[in-house]
């Protein structure tokens, strides 16, 4: 009932008075996952009272051994979800969490890297947390929405994972690390630790932990170069090469290219590898469903594939590598001319299928950004032709700054078609909040003028400059 009463436009005050008069009141009554069940009810209803939650923390934590890390119901992760949703801060709860973290990391002994998912309980990006979290749901403004847990709680899990770094398998330690980077918790101390622990073992990672390691270290721009130096080794290695799937060579490609790291030998090898995955995906028709639908021999005993397929190439793996190219000013042409014909055979498709080939505006924008920055030929021309019909459908779920670069990439690659102009020249005018980075000035304000589009546009632009 509490549940159900928190998904509702039910008054808070409601939720609140059912817990403090029911549950609190006979806490011992309650199983500990359903106590914990009524801290995300809480959490998911918008109620932040510290005591309620002081008081379920200390019902919860004599019995806090019996949670799992995931599961549909009470778990470790639904509990570090509630208070850290609602800024709740219980020091003695957080400290047992941290505990039971590290502690099961040190246990976890896994075979892919999504594997190490469950024991990083502290990361909300699961499965189960559809059932218990309000993600997806917009009923109620949501107070953090990072999919991590709270501050205060790293702080206190660092420490722990430093002393036990030593126990923790490789693959765990790159997922670990991946945790604290995606939410930007800076931990020097233990970033050199997990590479101490990974570079002698790199051999052990498996295809994704490989590319996620030096990811990892790029993304918040933490230069360790013998991370990049075993990395792209490890990559090269024959038997390795030919296991890495499309989204495992964009990780490595933008990685290598975000560090400023430009090595000619692994981009060359990589690029080639990535002609025959686009081949076989031309051939498998991988563009009318690009989640796990490239077959090879090799993916049949892969762990991390279902029924022997992976992910081709998409929009978003497309768009890394193309622009990665841009970034370490490189190319490879017949990367680029397999990568064209397979985005427009995407393209040239019913409206369904070219919306599970596009994915999102955003990422469909992206692409066609980082095609045009890596290289301007008549091919390219027929790529932008070929789009003109898909940017002017997606153009109204774009906001400014994705608006602009694509504009900047139509006048660099698109045809001076008066219906895409208007469709370009309409959205922005529509849009108020030019949130616009520093950088792209130079090249939007050149953009606007070589379309010539509404001189409005260019006033405006020059007003945030």
């Amino acid at each position: 009932l509490i549940g159900d009463i928190a998904m509702t436009e039910g008054p808070s005050s409601l939720l609140s008075e059912l817990v403090h008069k029911i549950v609190l009141w006979r806490s011992s009554e309650f199983a500990v996952a359903e106590l914990v069940e009524v801290a995300c009810a809480l959490a998911n209803g918008g109620v932040s009272e510290e005591a309620a939650f002081d008081e379920l923390a200390d019902a919860i934590l004599p019995n806090l051994q019996a949670l799992p890390c995931d599961d549909s119901s009470g778990n470790l992760a639904s509990l570090l979800w509630a208070f850290s949703e609602a800024g709740i801060v219980h020091r003695e709860l957080f400290q047992a969490l941290a505990e039971r973290g590290a502690k099961a990391m040190a246990d976890f002994q896994p075979k892919v890297l999504s594997d190490a998912r469950e024991p990083c309980f502290w990361s909300f990006h699961r499965a189960s947390a559809s059932a218990w979290s309000s993600r997806g749901r917009e009923r109620r403004e949501r107070r953090r929405a990072s999919g991590f847990a709270c501050r205060d709680f790293y702080d206190l899990l660092a420490p722990l994972l430093l002393q036990r770094m030593p126990e923790i398998h490789p693959i765990c330690c790159v997922y670990l690390m991946w945790s604290f980077c995606k939410p930007r918790v800076m931990c020097q101390d233990l970033f050199d630790a997990v590479a101490a622990r990974v570079i002698p073992e790199v051999q052990s990672l498996d295809r994704c932990g490989l590319a996620m390691f030096s990811w990892n270290y790029s993304y918040i721009n933490y230069e360790l170069k013998e991370v990049y130096k075993v990395s792209a080794a490890e990559a090269l290695r024959t038997e390795r090469l030919e296991e890495l799937t499309p989204r495992d060579l964009a990780n490595l490609m933008g990685a290598f290219a975000k560090a400023g790291i430009r090595d000619l030998d692994l981009m060359q090898a990589l690029s080639e590898h990535g002609c025959g995955l686009l081949r076989d995906g031309i051939d498998q028709k991988c563009y009318k469903r690009p989640m796990k639908s490239l077959a090879r021999e090799i993916y049949e005993e892969d762990f991390s594939a279902v029924d022997g397929q992976v992910d081709a190439f998409d929009m978003v793996s497309l768009s890394e590598m193309l622009g990665s190219f841009a970034d370490q000013q490189f190319l490879h042409r017949d990367f680029l001319e397999l990568a064209d014909e397979y985005m427009m055979k995407g393209f040239d498709q019913p409206k369904r299928d070219v919306e599970t080939f596009l994915r999102f505006p955003q990422v469909f924008a992206r692409a066609l950004v980082s095609r045009a920055r890596a290289y301007i030929d008549e091919r390219g021309r027929t790529v932008f032709q070929m789009a003109m019909p898909h940017v002017v459908n997606s153009l109204a779920k774009l906001q400014a700054k994705d608006v602009l670069r694509l504009t900047v990439a139509w006048a660099m690659l698109g045809p001076r078609d008066p219906y895409v102009l208007a469709a370009f020249e309409s959205r922005l005018l529509e849009l108020d909040d030019w949130k616009i980075e520093e950088s792209d000035l130079e090249a939007a304000r050149w953009a606007l003028k070589d379309l010539e589009l509404n001189r409005q546009l260019l006033h405006r632009l020059e007003g945030r400059s």
